[in-house]
């Protein structure tokens, strides 16, 4: 499987600029949103490059049971947003929302990487967990 190009760091520092138009209409126009947004930037930023660091490390170890740790964390957090969401009580969705989403992203994942990109180890990390992230960051938007 072929990488995608580094990101260097100066393309890194440089991410920020895309928000420099949207803040400059909400400072002229004088919303209320400039605070919000930038405080929200700021904790985007911190949340990613703590990620980041992280993804490094399971990435660069390739464990199985690392990425399995991974997958359920993401799992977890879904499932913590469906049953947040939904009006009904917690205890009657924790379970069966965690084993459908599980289900769900286990059948897709076996599709793509068996069926499509033919990727061996079955369960590689670089694999497994961005697939796994994109499947359930999609479904959580029908929530």
């Amino acid at each position: 499987m072929s990488g995608s190009g580094e990101l260097t760091w100066w393309a890194l520092a440089a991410s920020p600029l895309v928000l420099l138009v949207p803040v400059a209409f909400m400072a002229y126009f004088r919303l209320r949103l400039l605070k919000p947004v930038l405080v929200a930037a700021v904790r985007m930023g911190v949340q990613l490059f703590l990620v980041g660091l992280f993804m490094g490390y399971v990435f660069d170890a390739n464990r199985l049971w690392l990425t399995i740790l991974w997958v359920a964390v993401i799992i977890a957090a879904a499932d913590g947003t469906l049953v947040a969401r939904c009006p009904l009580r917690a205890k009657y969705l924790v379970l069966p929302g965690a084993l459908s989403i599980l289900v769900g992203m286990a059948a897709v994942i076996v599709f793509i990487v068996a069926g499509v990109l033919h990727e061996c180890p079955f369960l590689d990390a670089r694999t497994t967990i961005p697939l796994a992230g994109m499947i359930t960051g999609n479904c959580m938007k029908q929530c």
